[in-house]
């Protein structure tokens, strides 16, 4: 039962939302209302917000959860099998560059990635595995979280 989703409280469609907890001042940080938006914008499109990260991302993904209910807390809570075995049949995964969101392009899951990067870094960052849209910036907080969130509306992430 620990592999299966409903142990986790993800009783139906859900979706990774990756987490990045950097400090607001460091160019990977893409700041809380950023994320609490694409949270509430995943659950608007009836799928469950699984909120994946790092041990960093805890506080980030308490405070995410508390304002969005329909939202489920994962960071803190799998191992890397758990994760791996839950991104299988996510529906897709999209925020920041974190492990949650690796381990779901290597089992085939779509999704949209946010990357802090250069000219010189785009090449070398892509995740490896599913096809994913990616948005670079030097700064995470440059990218439009309207933006994200219509680009997941409207991509077809979603498995038919």
């Amino acid at each position: 039962p620990r592999l299966q989703p409903a142990y986790f409280g993800l009783n139906g469609p859900y979706a990774f939302i990756a987490l990045d907890g950097s400090p607001s001042s460091a160019p990977a940080s893409w700041e809380e209302e950023n994320f609490l938006k694409l949270t509430k914008t995943v659950a608007n499109m009836g799928l469950t917000p699984a909120l994946v990260g790092e041990s960093a991302e805890g506080p980030l993904a308490q405070s995410i959860q508390t304002k969005e209910r329909r939202a489920v807390n994962l960071v803190n809570r799998t191992e890397t099998a758990q994760l791996a075995t839950l991104s299988e049949t996510a529906q897709f995964a999209v925020g920041a560059n974190n492990a949650g969101l690796t381990v779901a392009a290597l089992r085939g899951r779509p999704g949209i990635v946010l990357q802090v990067a250069t000219s010189e870094t785009v090449a070398d960052e892509k995740p490896v595995g599913a096809p994913y849209i990616s948005f670079y910036s030097p700064r995470l907080n440059d990218i439009a979280a309207d933006m994200v969130c219509r680009m997941v509306i409207s991509s077809s992430l979603t498995n038919p």
